[in-house]
């Protein structure tokens, strides 16, 4: 029943847009933090289940043979499953935001935390075809473990932060260099760049130049960044677009 499909792709945008509306209307309960870890879990529980279903169909309209699947309603299921993740996006920020400290297991090489994130972003549907990126890293490893799981969300809100600032053909440029005192991370791309005004508080929870953003992405890249002894910041490049900055100190 492809009707009830349809159906299905308009209530997941909707309730996308009403997650959106609630975080605008509630700043100041959400910054409180009363009630929000409660409202989080539940909406994420529901969040999980939808997104579960919308991933069984779609792997069985894969197995269909070409032409018995209408178009249209494959790339609606599509759109839906995209616009569960960027729930599950907003929910893992927001979640991540409202913890006062971070438990961290620093496990993973850097330079293989960023190159395996890049891969995975760039394989996914909803991100594949929104960037390119060229990757400049040591021979071997860095010398510098990070938390893999917490790392990978930097990277993550990093790349989602440029994709919604370019207006198209977005690139991104990562390099890593090692000298004998740290590790620094750079992150270049092609946007324009952040408005004048924003940039020294772009860091601030709720900060965004984007008029749907929450603001959460790169707060929490701080707070990964700062729980793991290190050091973000950004600037504008001329003629290029935004470039972001970490830096590790190495153990001596």
């Amino acid at each position: 029943d492809y009707s009830a499909l349809a159906g299905l792709v308009i209530s997941i945008k909707e309730y996308r847009d009403k997650l959106n509306q609630y975080y605008e209307e509630n700043r100041n309960l959400i910054l409180s933090g009363r009630h929000s870890a409660s409202i989080a879990h539940d909406i994420r529980s529901l969040n999980i289940g939808v997104a579960g279903f919308l991933n069984l169909v779609l792997n069985r309209l894969g197995e269909t043979q070409e032409g018995t699947i209408p178009k249209v309603d494959k790339r609606g299921l599509i759109m839906a499953r995209d616009n569960s993740r960027q729930i599950e996006n907003l929910l893992k920020n927001f979640s991540m935001f409202n913890r006062s400290e971070l438990i961290i297991y620093r496990d993973t090489d850097l330079v293989k935390v960023v190159r395996d994130k890049l891969n995975s972003l760039k394989s996914r549907v909803d991100y594949e075809r929104k960037f390119n990126f060229d990757l400049d890293v040591p021979q071997g490893d860095s010398g510098l473990l990070v938390d893999a799981d917490w790392f990978s969300t930097v990277i993550e809100n990093l790349v989602k932060n440029s994709i919604e600032a370019c207006e198209k053909n977005c690139h991104i440029s990562v390099k890593i260099i090692k000298t004998c005192t740290k590790v620094v991370l750079t992150f270049e791309d092609n946007s324009g760049g952040i408005p004048a005004d924003l940039l020294p508080h772009i860091f601030n929870p709720f900060v965004s130049s984007k008029k749907r953003g929450q603001g959460l992405g790169l707060a929490n890249a701080r707070k990964v960044v700062e729980d793991q002894e290190g050091e973000i910041s950004v600037k504008n490049k001329e003629g290029r677009g935004a470039v972001f900055t970490i830096e590790f100190p190495l153990s001596p």
